[in-house]
């Protein structure tokens, strides 16, 4: 999706963040969160407060709110002038601001892929920055800004595109940690043909790089329709592992795995090897399919692949007005299936189904005017929670939070999420 300037408004709710009164009530791990994509814009500090600054020179600050599932926990970031008079801070607050909420991109491990937007008005497109938050850690937490990709470059990766997987350099005695930052976009020169770009940022060197990736043959050939292998990035995911695997996902179709170990520094083209997923259609996308994350979903878990389809039921019914017969909605199933990563891809019965869920064994109500977060125990279809969710800054029907396990790490040394 390309930026406009219309498109780059700041929602008034976004100035106005939740209050989390669980976030630190106890001294138990939360081992995984629900965290909002969009980062509130507000001047909050705990002790997961890290600062930076921005290509302008305004002090960036990020922190981490947790709070239990079903709630989402959520990031304030806030930034000030670099200005040491009055005279100047006003002239720079009049040119320089947040013109968007800041998005989160991913997270892995005790890492957040963020982006954030602080230029004047006439520069607001220019203004788009990475930045790598860690809420806590050995030295406490940081942000980090990234150096900008080359000119010539895609300027803007969306999150469907675009991952962050911590890593470790196995040739060293300390094994170091590092990470990288990758982002998989189309070859425009041939497109259909399992040829993609790869933009990777290693945080060793500091540096952007770019190659050319390319489906295995065996894999292009067995899952190729009519000549073209359709692909389009819905989800990126840190696999992680032995090959430092990176997954870019199309939830309609099949998973693209990417070992990052293997990738060369000299530029030389690097192979995907593909997953298909349940179901997976045989033609192309057709436009009512519509956004594949509205009803699937993806994570890794203890080594493997979990992949949720949602589907609507419909019945037929007779309308009481005109008397026809017609097909209504009357809630959905979901199905879970699981299956190892490191089963060859080639053999389509890896993946085993886990759960079967209908929600019409539930009561819940659809019809609501309110948005709720619903936990769900599937395999006894059972619901376990509800958390009331401000949708404020929700404009169409979309995916507003992500699963990650940022917060396992909040107690480990420092950071605890807790209000300052």
């Amino acid at each position: 999706m390309a930026f406009s300037k219309g498109m780059m408004k700041l929602n008034k709710a976004s100035l106005h963040p939740p209050a989390l009164l669980d976030a630190g009530d106890d001294e138990e791990e939360i081992p995984w969160v629900l965290l909002e994509y969009k980062a509130y814009v507000a001047d909050r500090r705990n002790d997961t407060t890290a600062v930076a600054y921005s290509r302008c020179g305004r002090e960036i600050q990020v922190s981490f709110f947790a709070a239990r599932p079903p709630r989402v926990s959520h990031l304030c970031v806030f930034c000030r002038p670099a200005a040491t008079s009055e005279e100047e801070e006003e002239e720079e607050e009049e040119e320089e601001m947040i013109a968007m909420e800041p998005q989160v991109l991913a997270t892995d491990e005790n890492l957040v892929l963020l982006r954030i937007i602080v230029s004047a008005e006439r520069d607001i497109i220019s203004g788009n920055d990475l930045y790598v938050y860690r809420p806590a850690g050995d030295g406490g937490p940081s942000l980090e800004l990234l150096r900008r990709r080359p000119r010539g470059r895609r300027i803007v990766f969306n999150s469907c595109q675009v991952g962050i997987l911590s890593c470790r350099d196995v040739h060293q005695e300390s094994s170091s940690k590092f990470y990288t930052v990758a982002a998989l976009d189309d070859d425009e020169s041939a497109r259909g043909r399992g040829r993609f770009v790869l933009y990777l940022y290693n945080s060793k060197l500091q540096t952007w790089t770019s190659t050319n990736a390319s489906v295995e043959d065996q894999h292009f050939h067995k899952y190729q329709d009519q000549g073209y292998f359709l692909h389009f990035n819905t989800r990126v995911i840190a696999v992680g592992g032995e090959g430092a695997t990176i997954a870019f996902v199309d939830l309609w179709r099949g998973i693209l795995l990417l070992d990052l170990a293997h990738v060369t520094k000299d530029g030389k083209p690097c192979s995907l090897r593909y997953v298909p997923l349940p179901g997976r259609p045989s033609s192309a996308l057709r436009s009512a399919d519509g956004d594949a994350c509205l009803s699937r979903d993806i994570s890794v878990v203890d080594g493997h692949f979990k992949f949720v389809r949602r589907r609507r039921q419909a019945k037929d019914c007779r309308c009481p007005t005109c008397g026809r017969d017609e097909r209504i909605q009357d809630g959905c199933d979901a199905a879970v299936w699981t299956r190892p990563v490191s089963a060859s891809s080639l053999l389509d019965d890896s993946w085993q189904p886990v759960c079967d869920m209908e929600t019409s064994g539930m009561d819940i109500n659809r019809g609501g005017d309110k948005a709720w977060v619903i936990a769900v125990d599937m395999m006894n279809n059972r619901l376990q929670g509800v958390a009331e969710f401000d949708a404020q800054r929700s404009v169409a029907i979309g995916f507003a939070y992500l699963h990650t396990g940022i917060s396992k790490y909040l107690n480990k040394k420092h950071g605890s999420g807790r209000p300052a």
